[in-house]
């Protein structure tokens, strides 16, 4: 709650977040543009990071009529805090790798609502610790964040499920050998291994 506070977030609000470098790869727009459905008018959302969009979603925000409900917060180093503080985790990627943000996010036992792009469907499993949408369609995303928003259940089943599932997998112990697991899978379906 102190946290909320000391950012400008209602310590009652839903709050989604969003931890990535501001480029065009991590489709903040397109979660911009879904902020702005009437579903989500009590939803706040937390810009973690920094780059060469910072300035432009900073005008987007305003333009759409979000800018007070996006909080934008840079490059930070507290992400623990961060991720104590929102209920929802997004990554809508037009393409990625495995975002080590969401892993993070996931381990801290938040649902995440992500793109179905490269690795992140080895990881979200679909409507079990979050839920997937197609990249860049801003009304998937948007049913998705009010299913969250408005199921405080369903958000506390699915983040207990993420944490179950990343902690064992990518733990400090684990995490080298599921990374290399990974990358052996995806150079065996290349034929590159």
């Amino acid at each position: 709650d102190a946290f909320r506070q000391s950012i400008g977030v209602p310590v009652d609000a839903p709050v989604a977040g969003i931890i990535a470098r501001l480029t065009e790869q991590k489709a903040h727009r397109v979660l911009f543009d879904a902020m702005t459905r009437p579903e989500l008018s009590a939803l706040h959302l937390v810009v973690v990071g920094d780059g060469e969009l910072r300035n432009d979603l900073h005008s987007r925000a305003e333009s759409l009529g979000i800018f007070n409900r996006v909080h934008f917060l840079g490059a930070r180093r507290d992400l623990g805090n961060v991720l104590g503080a929102i209920d929802i985790f997004a990554m809508p990627s037009y393409w990625e790798g495995l975002p080590l943000s969401m892993v993070l996010a996931m381990g801290a036992g938040l649902p995440v609502v992500a793109s179905r792009v490269a690795g992140i469907p080895e990881v979200v499993q679909d409507r079990t610790s979050g839920i997937l949408v197609d990249a860049g369609d801003s009304e998937q995303l948007a049913r998705a964040l009010a299913t969250l928003v408005n199921d405080s259940a369903l958000r506390s089943r699915l983040g207990e499920a993420a944490r179950a599932f990343v902690r064992p997998r990518f733990g400090v112990d684990g995490y080298v050998s599921s990374i290399t697991a990974l990358y052996d899978r995806l150079l065996a379906a290349k034929g590159l291994n």
